[in-house]
C-alpha cells in the first residue's frame, strides 16, 4: 500500500505541473490521454476514468469543477 501511495503522489505532481491548475486530491487515470495541459484547469478531488480522450486547442481553455467524475471511454474533443 505504501508503494501505491508514492506512486500515486508522484504521478499527481508530475501532472500539477504541467496542467494550468490540478485541485488536490485528483486523480487522472494513466490510460487518459490529456493534450493540452497548460489549457485545463481540474478543481479538487475530481477523476478522470480509464482511456479518456481530452484535447483543448488554443485559444479555448477548459475548466473542469471540484468532484466532478468523468467516466472512462468519454471523449472530450477541442474545437
Amino acid at each position: 500500500m505504501m508503494i501505491k501511495r508514492i506512486l500515486e503522489n508522484l504521478f499527481y505532481y508530475y501532472n500539477a505541473r504541467h496542467f494550468l491548475s490540478l485541485g488536490e486530491g485528483t486523480k487522472i487515470n494513466p490510460t487518459a490521454s490529456v493534450h493540452c495541459e497548460n489549457l485545463i484547469s481540474i478543481g479538487k478531488h475530481s477523476f478522470i476514468g480509464k482511456w479518456c480522450h481530452i484535447s483543448i486547442v488554443e485559444p479555448s481553455s477548459l475548466s473542469i469543477g471540484n468532484f466532478v467524475c468523468i467516466s472512462p471511454y468519454v471523449r472530450v474533443p477541442g474545437k
